[in-house]
This record gives structure tokens, C-alpha cells and sequence, in this order.
């Protein structure tokens, strides 16, 4: 059966699709279950508290603007296909609450079929943009995420493969102990695991609370702050699935080392660099990574990451590293927005991506299989 959307819809269209709380399909729901004037002020309230809806509205506007740049196209897709992931992993994530906790406050039936119409039409615009985007790149779906990484996310640099693969200094975590570094989102705050706290094991004391995420922990224990220019400037990193890693670099028990890398195990990511949190809240971002060495661009995924959590705004300070030349600092989105849109094109940048991190891809695994051929010869020996 094919997708329902050939092209993405104008937004109108999809407000109508997912039943907005201003459409006339939120009216005629409201009519065709009797729903008194009160409640329906309350569920307009409740749905206008989906960020992550309002991200991917946000994005279907930019589309109504006729972008003519096919990089920048390529772009807005995959900004869609992320949103939509997130969205579906949050509406998952509030399915199991409801069914694991009794305790979990009860929501309206009538805010549960609201719900279940946003979700059918989620759904269809996913499948449809993944189709798109496997158009673009020319692959099939099931090739999909392999294509976007390269594309999009950003392989080990050369610096990168030498530290990890050939000189093996990089210690990486498994995925339970990744997680108690990963960033939480709670009603437009990110919160924390206290994994500075030594009195207990965060990654299996289900007591312990979450905290309102401050980096003032993640500087203080960085032992180089040479590279650093903001006050409680932390490490940071952004997997391929829009989960945020933050924590400080520095030397382990095991004689290894935290790098960028070391959270995903050296896969890609989507951004590398630096960031400062406060009382939940980002004031600074940075693409500041030996490893990653994303590119200026990548920093839009931060930023859109962050929109689809509730926590986009203009008042965060963006600190761009240009290689050897000197780092560009602005002060607000706005400003780092409009220098970008000055340089190359985004079908240029898109371009250029892709062979860099086929290339890498290309060392990254000759290194790998360096190694295990002498694993493998070890253990004949």
C-alpha cells in the first residue's frame, strides 16, 4: 500500500490530519462526543502542550515557503524524520506509563482519542517522509538509516580513529552505563541522573531522583578547560536518535580516557562539541570535538533537537569552530542562522558530509579490521 502523502502536506492540510485544537476536525470530535465547552478548553490546553507536535508543525511551514535548495529539502526531510521519531517514542513512553503505573494520573478519555487520531496521522507522515527521503537518496527504506548516517551524522575524523582504534586510549561504555549521561526532558526543562553523587550506583538505584541538569558537575571534573571559553562549558554529544550525552572527558580507573566517542561506542552522531546547562536550561552550544569534528551545520540538529523538547529559544549563544581558523562566536540563534544561511548551499554542505564520512567509514573499518586479525591470530598462536 503506498504512503498517503506523495508530498509533504501544507500545514493547514496537516492540522486538519491530526485534529489541531483550532481545525475543524478538533470541532467536529468535540460535537461528535458531546464534549462539554469547559472540557474543551482543557484539552486545548493539554495538546498546545506538545512541543514536539509544534516542532514538526514548525517544519511543515518552512515547507510551505517553496525551498528551492534540493540540499536544503534533503534537509527539512530529515528534521521531520527526526521530529517524528521523537514524537512516536514519547507517545510510546506514555502508553507503558500508563499501563505499569495504577499511580500514573488518569488522563481524560476524550484527551486518549485525541491522542490515538494524532498517532494514526504521525504514523502516515513518517512513512511517507521515509519514502521520500529513501527517493532523494536514492536507496530503499530498509538501506534508510545507513544512508541518513552518512548524510547527516558525522563519522570519527581521522584524529578520532587514531586515538580509539589504533592507539586504543578510548574507554567506551555500554548502553547502561551511557544512559545515566543522557539528557531527560520534562515539560520544557532537561534533567539529569546525579551521576557526580559517589554514595550510590545511579544506573540501578531506581530511587534516586532526577535533578534539573546543570553542567557546573561535567566542568569542574574536566581536567583540560584550555579548549573552553564559557563559564561551566561541558562535553557534549548528540546520537543519531536525538538523545543527548553530557558529561565531562577525562581519564578512567580502567587508565583509558572519556572522549566524544566514547557514549556511542565511536558510532556516528548527528553533533559533537560543548554545551552549558543551567537550572534545566541551554544558554551555550558549541561544535567543539577532535574526534567528531562536525561541521557548523550539524549544530542545527542540536537546535532542532532541542525545539522538539520544548526547549528552543533564541537566547543561546552559539560558539562555531572552524577548524584552524579562528572560532566564530553570536549571540543568539538568529544571528548563527543567518551567517549560515550566507555560506554554501545545504545540497553543497550535504555533499561534502557524505565523502568526508565515506572516507572515514572507508579507515574506520580497514583499522577494525586490522585488529581483529591480529585478535585472531593471537589467539592461534
Amino acid at each position: 500500500m503506498p504512503p498517503k502523502y506523495r508530498t509533504l502536506p501544507k500545514l493547514a492540510d496537516w492540522k486538519e490530519d491530526y485534529c489541531d485544537p483550532q481545525s475543524r476536525m478538533f470541532n467536529k470530535f468535540c460535537m461528535l462526543y458531546k464534549v462539554d465547552p469547559p472540557t474543551m478548553d482543557r484539552l486545548r490546553d493539554d495538546m498546545q502542550q506538545d512541543f514536539t507536535m509544534a516542532a514538526i508543525c514548525d517544519l511543515l511551514s518552512c515547507n510551505d515557503q517553496k525551498i528551492s535548495d534540493a540540499g536544503a529539502q534533503i534537509w527539512l526531510l530529515f528534521d521531520l524524520f527526526q521530529a517524528l521519531q521523537a514524537w512516536k517514542k514519547q507517545r510510546a513512553q506514555q502508553v507503558n506509563l500508563q499501563k505499569k503505573h495504577t499511580s500514573f494520573q488518569k488522563r481524560s478519555p476524550f484527551l486518549e482519542g485525541l491522542e490515538d487520531i494524532r498517532a494514526k496521522a504521525a504514523a502516515n507522515l513518517y512513512e511517507s517522509v521515509c519514502h521520500m527521503l529513501a527517493s532523494r537518496l536514492v536507496c530503499t527504506v530498509n538501506v534508510l538509516p545507513t544512508k541518513l548516517e552518512q548524510y547527516f551524522g558525522k563519522n570519527l575524523t581521522q584524529h578520532g580513529i587514531d586515538l580509539d582504534l589504533k592507539r586504543m586510549k578510548a574507554e567506551y561504555l555500554d548502553r547502561v552505563e551511557a544512559n545515566k549521561f543522557r539528557l531527560i526532558f520534562i515539560k520544557k526543562k532537561a534533567y539529569m541522573l546525579p551521576w557526580w553523587d559517589d554514595k550510590s550506583d545511579v544506573t540501578t538505584d531506581t530511587a534516586i531522583k532526577l535533578e534539573l541538569a546543570d553542567t557546573t558537575h561535567a566542568h569542574e571534573r574536566t581536567p583540560d578547560k584550555s579548549g573552553f571559553t564559557a563559564r561551566n562549558e561541558a562535553f557534549c554529544v548528540l546520537g543519531m536518535s536525538s538523545q543527548f550525552y553530557v558529561a565531562p572527558h577525562g581519564p578512567q580507573p580502567s587508565g583509558r580516557q572519556h572522549y566524544h566517542s566514547s557514549y556511542l561506542s565511536g558510532e556516528n552522531v548527528l553533533c559533537a562539541g560543548s554545551i552549558v546547562l543551567e537550572k534545566g536550561a541551554v544558554t551555550y552550544l558549541s561544535n567543539k570535538s577532535g574526534h567528531y569534528q562536525p561541521t557548523p551545520t550539524h549544530i542545527l540538529h542540536c537546535l532542532n533537537a532541542l525545539a522538539a523538547n520544548g526547549l528552543a529559544h533564541d537566547d543561546i549563544t552559539i560558539e562555531v569552530c572552524l577548524g584552524n581558523a579562528p572560532n566564530i562566536t553570536f549571540p543568539t540563534v538568529a544571528a548563527f542562522k543567518k551567517w549560515l544561511a550566507a555560506g554554501p548551499s545545504f545540497n553543497e554542505r550535504a555533499t561534502d558530509i557524505a565523502l568526508s564520512n565515506i572516507e572515514m567509514q572507508k579507515q574506520s573499518k580497514a583499522r577494525t579490521h586490522y585488529w581483529l586479525q591480529r585478535h585472531v591470530k593471537k589467539i592461534g598462536e
